[in-house]
């Protein structure tokens, strides 16, 4: 038969045998992830319209000279009134009109709606992801709909991240 026994009676059968637990340190020794050598937080936010088309794209952030970013959140608010919306993409812009899924650091999300009002349609949501952008490089956001939107409301585009040195 097993009897359990208090903590209590524990603590005082190892002080009896000699065994003292050790006290907590004082002061805690800090870690910081490796790649995030020195704290430079970085946010930023775009509006981009759909009015009469059936993508916007605007961009977030452009990497300083010696920099590299550190994307590590994404979010976005989309009004849509009369289509609905196929997909939202963060990433490097490539300089093109748009951007697109086969292009180098471009992530796609697939919207999520979150209300209807009126006959117009909000979809928002936030994701942690992380990716990298060197000097130079362009963050970008866009979202793609089904056809041109009648409607004229933004498209508000965001992110959150740091700043390395390069």
């Amino acid at each position: 038969m097993i009897r359990m026994l208090p903590v209590r009676s524990i603590g005082l059968m190892l002080l009896a045998c000699g065994i003292a637990a050790s006290p907590a340190l004082a002061a805690p020794t800090l870690v910081r992830d490796a790649d995030r050598p020195s704290a430079d937080p970085v946010h930023g936010t775009c509006m981009a319209a759909t009015y009469l088309l059936q993508s916007s794209k605007c961009i977030l952030y452009t990497v300083p000279a010696g920099k590299r970013l550190v994307v590590e959140t994404v979010t976005y608010n989309l009004y849509v009134s009369s289509v609905s919306a196929l997909r939202v993409i963060f990433g490097q812009d490539s300089g093109k009109a748009n951007l697109y899924t086969s292009d180098p650091n471009v992530f796609q999300l697939a919207p999520a709606i979150t209300g209807v009002s009126q006959s117009a349609y909000s979809y928002g949501n936030s994701a942690a992801i992380r990716f990298y952008l060197d000097a130079g490089q362009s963050l970008a956001g866009q979202a793609d709909l089904s056809g041109p939107d009648a409607g004229f409301s933004p498209d508000v585009f965001g992110f959150s991240g740091y700043l390395v040195e390069r």
